[in-house]
Order: structure tokens, then C-alpha cells, then sequence
């Protein structure tokens, strides 16, 4: 006799329609995941070109990229706050 209100269908969801909104959310999830992984993965490999290219010893070099692969966030950071002091001081 008297129509729906709209109000209460915009907060209401449809049981039937609960595992579709948890496959949206998983997916954006995952993708949200990946782009990040990616990105993160070009900041490392742009890092550890930055150090192959920068003056210094090869032994240096190799060691500040084994740091980079093993520990990459202390390690970036390490090589930007250390890396360059070295230099400095050796100039």
C-alpha cells in the first residue's frame, strides 16, 4: 500500500548481494597491494642504480647494495644519510 522509503534502502544491503561487495573490496584490496609492491619495487631498483653510478670503491658499492636487498627501508635510509657523508668526507 505505501511505497519503500528510499532512506531505508540506501542503508540497507541485500544479503544476496554481500558476497558480490566482498569480492569488490578483496580485489581492490589486491590491486591496491600490487601497485604499492610495484612501486616500492622501482624505488629499490632506482636506489641501488643510484649507488652503482656514484663514485666509490666496487667493494663499497657492493655492500651498500647487499644492505639495500637485505634490509631495503634501513637500508635506503642508511645509504642517504651515510653514503653521502662518506663521500663528503672523502672529498
Amino acid at each position: 500500500m505505501y511505497p519503500e522509503s528510499p532512506a531505508r534502502d540506501t542503508f540497507f544491503v541485500d544479503p544476496s548481494r554481500m558476497s558480490v561487495l566482498s569480492e569488490v573490496d578483496e580485489l581492490t584490496e589486491r590491486k591496491t597491494v600490487e601497485i604499492l609492491s610495484l612501486i616500492w619495487l622501482v624505488i629499490v631498483i632506482l636506489v641501488i642504480v643510484t649507488i652503482i653510478r656514484d663514485d666509490g670503491s666496487a667493494g663499497h658499492k657492493i655492500l651498500w647494495v647487499l644492505l639495500v636487498i637485505l634490509v631495503p627501508l634501513i637500508g635506503m635510509i642508511l645509504y642517504f644519510i651515510l653514503g653521502n657523508a662518506t663521500k663528503k668526507l672523502g672529498n
